[in-house]
Parts: structure tokens; C-alpha cells; sequence
């Protein structure tokens, strides 16, 4: 079984009562670097353009497959 030791100020053998003083270490926005925020919004400027054009081309392809209906449903008129 592997050993695992921490090292705290408020992690003391026997002192309980310094337990509600350890907390996790929280990443803020302040501590990332300038240059990750600017690849974080690269990324979802890139992602937004992406959304944009799959929405154009859904879009078309709605009319396409609107207009095939319209064609098909004419066909089967003049069918009949």
C-alpha cells in the first residue's frame, strides 16, 4: 500500500479544530495567463463561426429538402 503524507500548516496530528481551516486551492480567472484567456477566446470565436455555418447549411439543406417535397407532392397530383 503506498503512503501518502500531506504537509499543512493546519493538518496537525490530534488538531481537529484546524481541520475548517484547510480549503482547496480554488483557480481563479486573475491567476490564468493573459495568453491562455486569448486562446480561450480564439477557441470560442472559432466554435461560434463553426455554429454559424452549420446553421447556414442546415438551413439550406431545409430548402432543398422543402422544394423536393413540394415536387414529389406535384408528381403525385398529376398522377392522379
Amino acid at each position: 500500500m503506498d503512503d501518502t503524507e500531506f504537509q499543512r500548516p493546519c493538518f496537525l496530528c490530534g488538531q481537529e479544530q484546524l481541520l475548517e481551516n484547510i480549503k482547496r486551492k480554488v483557480t481563479s480567472v486573475s491567476t490564468l495567463k493573459n495568453e491562455d484567456i486569448k486562446i480561450h477566446q480564439d477557441s470560442v470565436t472559432r466554435l461560434l463561426m463553426d455554429v454559424q455555418l452549420m446553421k447556414g447549411k442546415q438551413e439550406c439543406m431545409d430548402a432543398k429538402l422543402l422544394a423536393m417535397k413540394q415536387e414529389a407532392l406535384w408528381r403525385e397530383v398529376a398522377s392522379l
